[in-house]
């Protein structure tokens, strides 16, 4: 009975907020549709810090770990989790293309996961001209990271986008690669879900700002103009490596300057704390997550969290057992995002 009346009142009070927040009351304001968005950080299998910062002599030990972290599976398990949780719109970061040309091995991390999801997703749009670092001449390797937008089959595509931030990181690095720039950007795509037109920015920002101060927060403020003209509602998704007690401020506090975080308004998932970064390895399982750094945003007053909830921490995301070790893998370092959304428009 108890369950029952809590469900009542859940019911009751969604109806009196839109009553209340209805300009006129006619029947467009009783009509609710839900959109569901999932956010990811696919992880390349391996941490890029030795080649940033210039230590070449661990190069070959990082490809042996992308090697061993072996995407396609990882592929198949994140495929399994969305199917799973059918989000209308997926934001992926870190969506790589890795090439290691002596063992002939080829991941492009999209096409992977597109192909493991059948003909359920579609891409819808492909930010390209991030990093791009290529050493095949040298050590045999290219990594190459995309962000990407993908959606259901029934979505309808509209207007997209996609640019390169102004401010970028630029680190000088020894020979043979020298100095490199960490390209980082935006895509935003326009997207009509269930009769309703919707616009989505899916963006990852700088992760190395401690190597020159002020680029993450320029990064933040660039998105918030590129996404000042666009028609509401706004959702805007990804890993921004910024977290909301930072003292100083900071990149999450320009952005929340114009949108609302959509974790913190939830009426369903409330003990989920949002932690979504800290597993150190693909493999053991007692991990702690310590980092809120993946985020959903809404530019939208009257937009409502119906749920919000972190995807990526049972059983069921793992990997298939790989051989010959037999062990299974979890499919990033990141925690996925899942929301369930109301946006009146």
């Amino acid at each position: 009975m108890e369950k029952s009346l809590k469900k009542l009142f859940f019911v009751l009070f969604i109806s009196l907020f839109f009553v209340s927040n209805s300009q006129a009351a006619d029947l467009e304001d009783f009509y609710l549709p839900k959109v569901k968005v999932m956010n990811q950080n696919m992880y390349l299998g391996a941490d890029l810090s030795p080649l940033l910062g210039g230590d070449l002599a661990q190069i070959p030990a990082v490809i042996g770990e992308i090697i061993n972290s072996w995407y396609p599976a990882r592929a198949a398990a994140l495929a399994r989790t969305i199917k799973k949780a059918g989000p209308d719109v997926v934001c992926l970061q870190e969506a790589w293309i890795f090439e290691y040309v002596p063992e002939e091995i080829k991941w492009n991390f999209k096409t992977l996961l597109l192909d493991a999801l059948g003909d359920d997703y579609k891409e819808v749009v492909t930010n390209e001209g991030l990093l791009d670092v290529d050493l095949r001449q040298v050590f045999g390797v290219r990594i190459k990271d995309q962000d990407v937008i993908i959606a259901k089959k029934q979505v309808k595509i509209g207007d997209t986008e996609t640019l390169t931030f102004d401010r970028q990181l630029t680190i000088d690095i020894d020979p043979p690669i020298g100095q490199q720039t960490v390209f980082r950007g935006l895509s935003i795509a326009r997207l009509k879900i269930r009769g309703k037109w919707y616009t989505i920015g899916n963006t990852h920002l700088e992760a190395f700002d401690y190597l020159d101060p002020g680029v993450r927060l320029s990064q933040a403020k660039q998105v918030l103009y590129e996404l000042s003209d666009e028609i509401e509602p706004i959702m805007l998704f990804g890993d921004i490596n910024d977290q909301p007690d930072s003292q100083a401020y900071s990149a999450y506090d320009a952005i929340t300057d114009e949108f609302d975080d959509a974790w913190l308004g939830r009426l369903l998932g409330r003990r989920d704390p949002g932690l979504t970064f800290g597993r150190i390895n693909l493999i053991d399982d007692d991990q702690v997550f310590y980092e809120r750094i993946d985020f959903g945003f809404i530019r939208n007053h009257r937009a409502i969290t119906l749920l919000g909830v972190t995807v990526g921490k049972s059983e069921f995301s793992k990997t298939d057992p790989i051989p010959p070790s037999g062990v299974r893998l979890w499919p990033s370092d990141h925690l996925g995002l899942f929301f369930i959304l109301i946006l009146p428009q």
